[in-house]
């Protein structure tokens, strides 16, 4: 009887790396620019919630800020740009020089409603941060019905 054989997460996750490195070698290696390509460094997202602001948090290794774009509606928020990739091959004999770009478009769906106009954005290290304030709620008022009799 066959035995069963528990995978952990970490297991999985060091074959998973393991096979992005292989992956990464075969493309380096061979030149081969019809395989999608996967971004050089993961991006990371994060999205936080104070009383009057919600403030998002984008790791963005490797993208160049003047090619970012950020659009807001009023509670989604799209982020896109190009990340680069310059690999230097020098053999003895000949340099190869070679640039690789992918873009990328990212939606997020939004808590609560913000207020478009105030939105704030910055770059610095690599890292995008926005600041989104939330949309003062509207007030409600009471309506009268009139009844027709």
């Amino acid at each position: 009887m066959p035995h069963l054989i528990i995978w952990k997460d970490e297991e999985i996750t060091k074959m998973k790396r393991d096979m992005d490195r292989l992956m990464s070698r075969f493309r380096d290696d061979l030149d081969i620019f019809f395989l999608p390509r996967p971004t050089p460094r993961a991006s990371h997202f994060h999205l936080s919630e104070t009383e009057d602001t919600v403030v998002m948090r984008a790791e963005l290794p490797d993208v160049d800020p003047r090619g970012l774009s950020v659009k807001v509606s009023d509670d989604i928020v799209t982020i896109a740009g190009t990340v680069e990739e310059h690999v230097n091959n020098t053999p003895k004999t000949y340099r190869h020089v070679m640039r690789r770009e992918a873009s990328f478009t990212r939606s997020f769906q939004l808590p609560c409603r913000i207020s478009v106009d105030d939105v704030a954005a910055t770059f610095k290290d690599g890292i995008l941060w926005l600041s989104l304030p939330k949309r003062c709620s509207e007030q409600f008022r009471n309506v009268e019905i009139t009844i027709d009799v």
